[in-house]
Order: structure tokens, then C-alpha cells, then sequence
């Protein structure tokens, strides 16, 4: 294999452009316009369910669709399948939308623009089981299914739904080993001779017709299962799993064997790697490494520290790396992560496997699997190989619920009723009388999400049947019952509560203005919040900078705070969805801020109408004063177990405060005590305000500073000169 090797550096540009670039085999399928029309004509067979319309169009377009090779890199997996799958979904979404849900969407229209909730369908934030998909391979799940049918048969007749699945198993995975053939032989076509396009071409081969046998060929299966599930069958992989249980045992064999040496195995994920970058999917496509694995004990391997040096010497935004961490995590790991975050590498999550188990088992997850989760997404655990998370189909706004308790549940700016009626404001005599009408309306729009949601899913198993990904789910294949369609072991939803922060600094600052300093009577703060603070200045910037605020380790809003998250949960978490799975709670706002914020009124905190929400369960911007010790004192008052859909607290720290030796070990401690607190998942931004400032006038100068946007990283010189003045604002407040 001379010849190979030593290459990642000299085509890392072409690498990382892929996708930005016609690399087309000609000649390797239908022009587009023959795709598009057999297409509309499989579509429109009469009678044919949607099942079915789409395992056909599934095999179709993986027996007939062009495909691309990049002659720079080891893998090839791009099929040029127009979108027609993503696009008669959303066919088939506005036909459902404009029929039986047009009054159900009327119905809620005024909640979803003010933001009070939102709630809306959710096909991606799945992760397949990938160790079904390489130990089985492709013709092991056909198999699989082949066999589950024939015992499902044995005890009578199959149910039309169930006869329909494993028809559309059959179809889609027989056309996937064809497909596995149709790229080796683009590969070939396209190497013109090249022998490590031959090499990775015969590797693919060997996909047709057995289970990987080596980490390249793994990790072409992977790459190309992640590529199909997520882009033409449209159900999003947010997860490519948990790498070093997943590629170990190829490791190890690879380097016993000889077929591959540790350097050239480093050199494979450096190209894979670079791949997942190239895909450019929003929000970065997470891994994860380390933490237990189901019977209480730690997966750390050499497998584990190879991975990370390879991802550290990359300097990549995406794909970003989620690090599961326990009491038997390597302590010389930990420091290796965190140096690489203090070093601008901050493309990492770390979350603590006790808090995570705990939350999933107390919604009702057998410990085994809950033990064995994943971050899917950004922030959010589920079971692997064993559960539908849906993990963004709804959002609470708590700032808002603080605003409709102040008006009896009508929208101060537009006047509309989108609350629950909780009394007239002037008639609250105590400020229990107001937080239990927050609470109140807190619990009616979770209520109400929930029901937006439920409305959605009964059409799910129409709107989205998923053979490919459904296939991967031992469940699925056991019932003969579609992902979609309730068959998975845990079919579940997520809701999430955004602007913690402000709800609760809003709520604080309603008792000291109104009910303890008097400054106000409720109805006088109701005049000046839907006058945006107009001529009252000077109180603004008190209760902006004097009263108290989340985030400070002041234990009267930090209760506060912790009762408006219980109160959320409480409403969410075990109630029925319409998928035969539960609701779930989450705390955390990604970039829903601004969006969730545009809409809200003045609040009590200072605040101006229009300003973003606080995110996921730091403070406010700039409201922290108490450090990063005060914070995390803060956001460990909320039970996080409390939070199955996942909470994540972002640290942000001078260099100077984590420099050197001390400054690692010191940085380690904050990790730790959050985390010894009941802490589930945080991560870290390490800036400094003069490098943003500079950055923010010398773009040019700074083209690969990254920063830790919500849940994901991008390049600063990417963000709004909002966003970057903020981050500088938070960088500036840590000095």
C-alpha cells in the first residue's frame, strides 16, 4: 500500500470543499430530469401507501441516481438524488397542514407567533444502531428482517401495516446492496488507475455481501449509512455514535493482523473527519467517547485517545466531539480535552453519565439502556438503538409565561389571548398570588404544546415512514412496525424551556419592585413594561444592575429559577404523546434566543422589548458577577434529573484564569464540582475580549478562531456583529 499514505495535508483543501465541487462519475446514473419524472411517476401510483411510495423511491433512486468521488479522499458515499424525498415530504406535510389540521393550526397561529410555545413535527435527532449496522452489515439486516417475518408469520397472518414494512425492508435494502456495488464501481471508474481509489473501491465491494471486516471498511459503511439515512431518506443522523466501542475491535484486530498500522488508521479518521466537516450540516454532526457502557464500566480504551489527537491536531468546527464523563474517566483524558478547549479547540461537550442515567430512568428507561445513551444533537441523551427522541418538536417560553401572569394571559403586545386567564394583576395582594400564576401559565402552555404536537404525530406514520433508518432498530423489525409508527422501545417527544434566566431575573425583580420596595403597584409596571421603560430610565437601569439575578449564587431567584424548572417538568415529563411513547422536559434554548425574545415585551429585569432571551441555563448576558463559581452554584440548584431532553451550562473564562499547569488543574476542579453538584452536560468558551476585538476589525487576520456558539462551533468571523459583540461582552465580564 505505498503510496497511500502521508496525504491529508496536501489535499486537505480539496477535502474540505467536496461538496462545494461537481466531482460527478459520469456516465453513473439518470440525467436529473429522468430521475424526477420515473419519480413522479412512483409517487403517483394509485392506491400505493406511503410506505410503500417511499422504499420505492428509496430503491430506486439508490439503483439509478448519479454518484459523485472525490478523487482526493478514501471514502464516497454522495448520491445525487435531488431532494425528491425531502420535497414530496413536504408535499405531503402541506397537504396534511391545509386538510385535517387546518383548524388545529388556526388555533394555536397567535401562541406560535408571539412565541409563547411552539410545537411542530420532528424527522430528525435520531441516531440508528450503528452496532447492528457493522456487526449485522447490509445483508445481515435484510436477513434479519427476512427471518422476523417469517417467525411473525408462524403465529398467523401479518397486519396490512406489518406486511407493508417488512415488503419496504426488503425493497430498500436489497437496493442498498446494490448501491454498495454502483459506488465501487464509480470509484474505479473515477480513480483512473490510482491504487488507493482501487484499494477503497474493493473494500466497498466487499459491502455487498458481508458485515465490515476492517476499521476502513466500518467506517465507509458508517459514512455512507450517515450520508443516505440523513440526506435521502431525509431522517436526520444526529449522531454517528459512540466511536471507540464502535471502531475498537477493528482497531485492534486491524493493528494485530498488520492490514493497517496506528499512524495509517490515525491518517483515516483525519480524512473522515474532514468528510462529516465537508458535509457543512447546521449544527455540526456529533460523536461521542468514553463513559459506561451498560453494566458500569468506563469504554475509555487507546482507540479512545487516538480519536481525540487526531480531532485535536485538526482543529476542526465540525464534526464536534461529546466526551461522557464518570468516576472512572482517565483523569490524563480530561486534561487532554480541557487543553485542547483552553487552546481554542472548543468544539467539545462533556456531560456526566450519573445525572444522564438518572434522568432517563426516572422517566421510565430500563437502567441498562439508559446507561448506554448518546448525545444526539447537541445536548440531548437517548437510548441507543432504542429510541425516537424527537428531541426539538416543542418549545416553552418562560419569560412569556412571566409576561401573560401580569396580564391574565393576554400578549401585552399584541393583546391577544394566548394564556390561560389567571386573574387581573391588580388584584394579586401577595407575590405567591403572581408566581403561582406564572406557574400556572407555564403548566397551560406546556399543555398546550403538548397538544400541538400530538395533533402532528397521529399523521407521522403517513408523513414519514422510515425503512432505512427503521431497519437499523431491533424493536422495529421484532414488530414489523416502522419507527414512525410507534416501533421503537421508547417513541418519545421532547419540549424544551427557553430563557430560564429572564423568567426568572423578570420574576425576582416583580417582587422586589412591586411587592417588597413598593416602587410599583402592578398595574403601574404593567403601563411601563407595554411602554418599553419609556421615561423611566433611571429605574430601568436599577432594576437592570441592582436587583437580583440567576446566576450569582443567590439562593432567592436561584429558588426561583429551580421552581419554574420543576413546574415544567412536572407538566411534561411521563405525559402521553400520540406515538405510544411520553413527553420529556428539557432546558436549553440553542439559538432560539433571539427568535423567542423579538416578540416578548419589556420585563420587570430591565430588560427591553425585543431583546434576546438568556441561553440554556447560564445568566443573563452580563448579569453574572459572582464568576464562574457563583454560576455553577447557581445552576446546580435545578435538579437536572428533572431534564431527560438534556440542560447544558455555558462557562465562559479568561485565558488568564486557566494559564498554565495550575490554570489546567484549577480548570478541571470547576468541571468536576459542577458535575459533583448534579450538573448533567457543559461546555466552555476560554476568550479573550481584546483577540474578539481585534478579531471583529481584522476578520482577515482571524479566519479560523472558533467559538462555542450554542451547541455547536463556528468560526467568529461567521457570526452577526450582535452575536460577536455579545460574546465580547461575556468575555469582558469575565476579566
Amino acid at each position: 500500500m505505498n503510496g497511500f499514505w502521508n496525504r491529508l495535508e496536501q489535499v486537505r483543501p480539496e477535502l474540505e470543499n467536496e461538496f462545494k465541487t461537481d466531482c460527478t462519475v459520469q456516465n453513473s446514473g439518470l440525467l436529473p430530469a429522468q430521475l424526477k419524472a420515473r419519480c413522479a411517476e412512483i409517487a403517483a401510483q394509485p392506491g400505493l401507501s406511503h410506505t410503500l411510495i417511499k422504499a420505492q423511491l428509496e430503491a430506486f433512486l439508490l439503483k439509478n441516481a448519479p454518484i459523485a468521488v472525490c478523487r482526493a479522499g478514501w471514502f464516497a458515499d454522495s448520491l445525487q438524488h435531488e431532494n425528491i424525498i425531502l420535497n414530496l415530504r413536504a408535499q405531503w406535510l402541506q397537504q396534511v397542514g391545509n386538510g385535517p389540521l387546518t383548524k388545529t393550526l388556526q388555533a394555536h397561529r397567535a401562541a406560535q407567533t408571539t412565541r409563547a410555545y411552539t410545537g411542530e413535527v420532528d424527522f430528525g435527532h435520531t441516531c440508528p444502531d450503528w452496532q447492528a449496522i457493522l456487526t449485522l452489515g447490509v445483508p445481515g439486516l435484510l436477513r434479519r428482517a427476512e427471518q422476523q417475518q417469517a417467525a411473525l408469520q408462524k403465529n398467523g397472518p401479518l397486519t396490512a401495516a406489518q406486511q407493508e414494512f417488512y415488503t419496504a425492508q426488503k425493497t430498500v435494502y436489497t437496493a442498498l446492496g446494490c448501491y454498495f456495488g454502483r459506488v465501487a464501481n464509480a470509484m474505479e471508474q473515477a480513480a483512473g488507475g490510482e491504487k488507493r481509489l482501487l484499494f477503497s473501491a474493493k473494500n466497498m465491494r466487499a459491502l455487498q455481501t458481508a458485515a465490515p471486516q476492517n476499521i476502513l471498511q466500518a467506517m465507509q459503511l458508517i459514512s455512507a449509512f450517515y450520508f443516505l439515512q440523513s440526506f435521502l431518506e431525509g431522517t436526520i443522523c444526529r449522531s454517528i455514535g459512540r466511536l471507540d466501542v464502535l471502531l475498537y475491535p477493528y482497531y485492534q484486530n486491524d493493528l494485530s493482523e498488520g492490514r493497517f498500522t496506528k499512524a495509517q488508521i490515525a491518517e483515516l479518521l483525519g480524512f473522515w473527519f474532514l468528510r462529516f466537516k465537508a458535509y457543512g450540516v447546521i449544527a455540526n454532526l456529533p460523536f461521542t467517547l468514553c463513559g459506561l457502557n451498560g453494566r458500569g464500566k468506563d469504554v475509555t480504551n487507546s482507540l479512545s485517545e487516538l480519536i481525540i489527537e487526531v480531532y485535536g491536531n485538526l482543529r476542526v468546527e465540525s464534526p464536534k466531539l461529546h466526551i461522557r464523563c464518570n468516576l472512572q474517566t482517565p483523569k490524563g483524558l480530561l486534561l487532554k480535552v480541557l487543553e485542547l478547549i483552553r487552546s481554542g479547540c472548543s468544539s467539545f461537550l462533556l456531560c456526566w453519565d450519573d445525572t444522564v442515567k438518572s434522568a432517563l430512568v426516572k422517566l421510565g428507561q430500563a437502567p441498562q439502556l439508559a446507561e448506554n445513551y448518546i448525545m444526539v444533537g447537541c445536548y440531548e441523551p437517548a437510548a441507543i438503538g432504542a429510541e425516537v427522541p424527537c428531541t426539538c418538536a416543542g418549545r416553552v417560553n418562560l419569560l412569556k409565561a412571566a409576561e401573560l401572569a401580569l396580564t391574565g394571559g393576554y400578549d401585552l403586545l399584541t393583546g391577544e389571548q394566548t394564556g390561560c386567564h389567571t386573574g387581573n394583576a391588580a388584584d394579586f395582594k401577595t407575590f405567591k398570588e403572581y408566581f403561582n400564576a406564572v406557574l400556572a401559565q407555564t403548566v397551560f402552555l406546556a399543555k398546550k404544546t403538548m397538544q400541538l404536537i400530538t395533533a402532528y404525530e397521529q399523521y407521522y406514520p403517513e408523513l414519514h415512514p422510515s425503512p432505512l433508518f427503521s431497519g437499523t432498530l431491533q424493536s422495529c423489525v421484532q414488530r414489523g412496525c416502522d419507527a414512525y409508527s410507534g416501533g421503537a422501545v421508547y417513541n418519545n417527544t421532547s419540549v424544551c424551556g427557553l430563557g430560564l434566566a429572564s423568567a426568572a431575573d423578570a420574576v425576582i425583580a416583580v417582587k422586589k419592585l412591586v411587592f417588597e420596595e413598593k416602587r410599583l403597584t402592578l398595574p403601574q409596571l404593567l403601563v411601563l413594561l407595554k411602554n418599553n421603560w419609556q421615561g423611566q430610565e433611571q429605574l430601568r437601569l436599577y432594576a437592570r444592575g441592582r436587583l437580583p439575578k440567576y446566576g450569582n449564587n443567590n439562593p432567592e431567584v436561584d429558588t426561583l429559577a429551580a421552581e419554574l424548572t420543576a413546574c415544567l417538568a412536572g407538566a411534561l415529563n411521563g405525559q402521553p404523546n400520540g406515538r405510544g411513547g411520553v413527553f420529556r422536559c428539557g432546558m436549553f434554548s440553542i439559538d432560539w434566543g433571539a427568535d423567542f425574545g423579538r416578540p416578548c415585551a419589556a420585563s420587570a429585569n430591565g430588560r427591553l422589548c425585543g431583546e434576546p432571551l438568556s441561553k440554556n441555563i447560564a445568566a443573563t448576558l452580563s448579569a453574572n458577577k459572582a464568576g464562574v463559581t457563583g454560576l455553577i452554584l447557581s445552576a446546580t440548584r435545578l435538579n437536572h434529573t428533572d431534564l431527560p431532553n438534556g440542560t447544558v451550562l455555558d462557562l465562559v473564562l479568561h485565558p488568564s484564569a486557566v494559564s498554565g499547569a495550575e490554570g489546567l488543574q484549577a480548570l478541571l476542579g470547576l468541571v468536576q464540582t459542577y458535575f459533583n453538584r448534579g450538573g448533567m452536560a457543559v461546555h466552555l468558551n476560554v476568550l479573550d475580549p481584546a483577540v474578539l476585538r481585534r478579531a471583529q476589525a481584522e476578520p482577515q487576520n482571524y479566519a479560523n478562531l472558533q467559538i462555542r456558539l450554542c451547541g455547536w462551533n463556528v468560526y467568529f468571523n461567521e457570526l452577526s456583529k450582535q452575536e460577536q459583540d455579545a460574546f465580547i461582552l461575556q468575555a469582558e465580564n469575565n476579566e
